[in-house]
């Protein structure tokens, strides 16, 4: 398995970059650490997804609880991805705060912030997290991810 170079821009580390895919849209996500890098993959998925039409004010927010379990670290990261599609879909909310509070290779739980659609512009609709060129590697003292989203 070949490594992704770290990419680091102006001294701070990139929280992520897209890649090229035939029919759907991948993705390079990097964290300092697995929490991190679980963070900047769903803040990259919702900046994929919606763009805000304005500056909302938190008193429109909605926070929820988050809790997984699965078999492995590379399962939990697509069941996180793809609970925050569902959650989105059926609450009609866009997240925007991501606070893992909790992370192992099985489990993990989070605090999530999301605000209404009707403050954002619907850019792009996910249909699933794939399985198909996952990876999470670790390099020193970082973690990057490929995700490939069929959208």
């Amino acid at each position: 398995m070949t490594y992704r170079v770290l990419p680091i821009y102006n001294g701070a580390m990139k929280t992520h970059e897209w890649i090229d895919h035939t029919s759907d849209v991948g993705l390079w996500v990097y964290g300092k650490d697995l929490q991190n890098l679980f963070k900047n993959a769903a803040s990259a998925m919702f900046e994929l997804v919606a763009k805000p039409l304005k500056n909302i004010s938190q008193s429109h927010s909605r926070k929820m609880k988050v809790r997984l379990d699965t078999f492995d670290i590379e399962e939990l990261l697509i069941r996180w991805l793809s609970e925050l599609i569902s959650l989105s879909d059926c609450k009609r909310l866009i997240f925007t705060k991501f606070e893992i509070q909790n992370l192992s290779d099985r489990h993990m739980s989070a605090l999530i912030t999301g605000q209404s659609r009707k403050y954002f512009t619907i850019e792009t609709e996910i249909k699933a997290v794939t399985y198909h060129e996952l990876k999470i590697q670790k390099k020193d003292h970082h973690y990057c991810a490929q995700i490939i989203f069929d959208v």
